[in-house]
């Protein structure tokens, strides 16, 4: 199974066309070499809204138009002969107890009305999963994603020279790993505090001007790591997008390097700082020019 790649053009043709043909999700993972929860995520969230109803039958969406016999609901046709108002396409628009129905295939999977064997006489709202809408839904996110953050000018400008201040820093590789006792927030403020008491307040805000992390609830507490406790910003703390890894790629290929170290469901409880050091060391490592950041790794030893 293909990991960390996205769905091309052709594989969102091909999801059309196997969702047409009553394919489900799992068999369009398998074919595709996708996570049936990648199928899932696109499907729902590239789906588009249809009005198309059923050619020949009246657009009413009531969830009680089998059952109404009311009839004069439009004053302004006291003439209208028709035997009961939920035969006329403007019932829904008059009447005061108008209550839509909503189909339930669209919250089950496939979530979408793609192959659906009633579509022909359905007069309810559709959803529809098309590959170009898609395609588009999916490059106009990736432009917005790299086009910055929107925030006020006088703040990119702060964000800028603290950039410029720690320029020297972005071709190093160096990554720093605390175990902790705890999966707390408590935790990581605690390493926040004593890395910014290491490192001094001038320091610590060229090394982390911003930082990039997971909404977990170990980060539920943002205010507590970007300000020091005399109130001033020590850092800006931005969440990636939900089921969104790619945004942080190399952090997560540390995660599966250490993995390799330390399988999914090993106990750390046995472990030590030195032990998680030295698994770090063995990492395969890209060249890191230490000698760059010249005394401010030593200090960091200290805490290590």
């Amino acid at each position: 199974m293909s990991k960390n790649k996205h769905l091309t053009n052709e594989d969102r043709s091909q999801v059309e066309h196997w969702l047409r043909a009553r394919e489900s999700i799992k068999s369009i993972a398998l074919r595709l070499g996708k996570s049936t929860s990648t199928i899932s995520r696109e499907i729902k969230k590239n789906s588009v809204p249809s009005n198309k109803s059923a050619p020949g039958r009246i657009p009413n969406r009531c969830i009680m138009r089998r059952d109404c016999h009311r009839i004069h609901l439009c004053e302004d046709k006291p003439d209208c002969n028709r035997s009961r108002c939920s035969a006329c396409k403007l019932c829904n628009t008059v009447c005061p107890d108008f209550k839509e129905e909503f189909c339930a295939r669209l919250v089950k999977p496939p979530y979408v009305c793609n192959g659906c064997e009633i579509e022909h006489m359905c007069t309810l709202r559709k959803r529809y999963y098309l590959h170009r809408p898609a395609q588009k839904a999916y490059e106009d996110k990736l432009i917005d994603c790299r086009s910055g953050f929107n925030i006020e000018e006088d703040e990119l400008i702060r964000m800028d020279e603290r950039r410029q201040r720690a320029s020297y820093y972005t071709n190093c590789g160096f990554m720093l790993a605390f175990l902790r006792e705890h999966n707390t927030s408590q935790s990581v403020i605690d390493i926040f505090n004593d890395l910014y008491s290491i490192l001094g307040k001038d320091v610590f805000r060229r090394l982390f001007p911003v930082i990039l992390t997971d909404n977990g609830s170990e980060f539920s507490n943002p205010k507590a790591l970007e300000f020091a406790d005399d109130s001033s910003r020590r850092t800006t703390i931005f969440y990636c997008e939900p089921s969104s890894p790619f945004q942080k790629p190399h952090v997560e290929n540390n995660h599966e390097l250490l993995r390799r170290i330390l399988p999914k469901g090993c106990s750390f409880n046995g472990l030590t700082q030195s032990d998680i050091l030295l698994a770090f060391k063995n990492y395969p490592q890209q060249k890191c020019h230490r000698q760059d950041l010249g005394p401010v790794l030593s200090r960091i030893w200290i805490l290590l």
